[in-house]
């Protein structure tokens, strides 16, 4: 491949930032235990910025709301556009993989996080 197209190939478990410019980052999610539904213990909000979630394999699910009051189980190939200042949390099956994308301010400066398990 020449150096006008970059590739990346991600396997690590859980969040990993694959590439920022001008201001996006995209990043991957692939399965790790944290995130069975059974497992997951963190509900973020992030204050300024909006995340995009892309699923590509395996099943997953966007829990809305502080207390997770809304389930809505994401369709491979469609984008869900999470608004700036609403509760969420995702969860996977072990097959499961998904796209992020960001703005590249989006982190614990600009978030509120609650662990509740």
């Amino acid at each position: 491949m020449d150096n006008k197209v970059e590739i990346f190939d991600v396997e690590s478990e859980a969040f990993t930032p694959v590439h920022s410019f001008e201001g996006w980052t995209v990043g991957v999610i692939n399965f790790a235990d944290r995130l069975k539904e059974e497992n997951v213990a963190k509900v973020e909000c992030h204050l300024k910025t909006d995340e995009v979630f892309i699923p590509v394999l395996g099943k997953s699910v966007l829990h809305i709301g502080r207390n997770r009051e809304k389930r809505i189980e994401l369709e491979i190939g469609k984008a869900y556009n999470v608004k700036k200042g609403t509760w969420h949390a995702v969860s996977m099956s072990e097959n499961a993989k998904m796209f992020v994308v960001e703005s590249s301010g989006t982190g614990n400066d600009n978030s509120e996080i609650i662990f509740d398990k």
